[in-house]
């Protein structure tokens, strides 16, 4: 994640681009390194967090919160109409929680099935 930090340092505000993390990360693995002494090429920073934030940057990852927050509030507000729709709310917020937390230490938004998952039960939950 240092390196991702570094990247992240030198373009704040907007980042490098979509999909541009695997173009950008060698340049911050050190002098005489390179990606083919491991094998395997860096695509993601095991971080959605510094993966959003390196690739769209601050204001990125400021709009990610903000529809996080958005749908947080959407929730609680379904869930404090009646008890069924608080039950409701509660099976399909835990999830969504549970998967926000293992973003820290993965990449869910940036693979498929992950994605479609947490925005689909997000769609329900607003629906």
């Amino acid at each position: 994640w240092e390196k991702t930090f570094r990247l992240i340092k030198d373009n704040p505000l907007f980042g490098i681009g979509p999909g541009n993390y695997f173009i950008y990360y060698p340049l911050y693995r050190g002098e005489g390194k390179r990606e083919t002494d491991t094998g395997k090429m860096r695509k993601f920073a095991h971080n959605d967090y510094l993966q959003i934030t390196a690739e769209y940057g601050i204001a990125g990852l400021l709009l990610f919160a903000l529809i996080i927050f958005f749908l947080a509030e959407e929730g609680y507000q379904i869930g404090q109409r009646n008890e069924e729709g608080f039950l409701v709310t509660m099976a399909l917020i835990f999830p969504l929680i549970s998967m926000l937390g293992q973003s820290g230490l993965s990449y869910n938004f940036f693979q498929t099935s992950p994605s479609l998952y947490f925005w689909g039960l997000s769609g329900i939950l607003i629906s």
